[in-house]
């Protein structure tokens, strides 16, 4: 908070820490297998800038840069899907045991995020 002689205020910070990273399945196959949860180190850097108008109220900007990183393993799952033939007969239905490779990835969350800061005291 500053003096009444001073009415801006700076702030910066440097911070490390987890995170809980995950993934949800948005498919519509009841088979597939769940979402995957993770906790990950991630980093922050931020710097703000604020005006006080009055000692209850202030209005500023900030701006940081945050980083996280992960990497999700790979998958092999079989599943039985059904499958319904178009060219053939109406209502011609196929049942198959269907094979679902996902390769692993890695994620990478980081960049720079800037926003308004409003600040009101009670």
């Amino acid at each position: 908070m500053p003096t009444v002689f001073q009415r801006t205020s700076f702030e910066l910070g440097v911070a490390a820490g987890p995170a809980l990273v995950g993934s949800v399945n948005k498919f519509y196959y009841r088979e597939l297998p769940p979402g995957v949860r993770k906790t990950v180190l991630c980093g922050r850097i931020r710097g703000a800038w604020d005006y006080y108008f009055a000692p209850a109220f202030s209005l500023g900007a900030f701006l940081e840069y945050r980083f996280e990183q992960t990497r999700a393993p790979a998958k092999v799952d079989e599943h039985t899907l059904d499958f319904y033939v178009e060219d053939g007969a109406a209502g011609e239905h196929i049942v198959r045991l269907t094979e679902f490779v996902l390769p692993p990835v890695l994620f990478r969350a980081r960049g720079i995020h800037f926003g308004l800061r409003i600040g009101l005291r009670l």
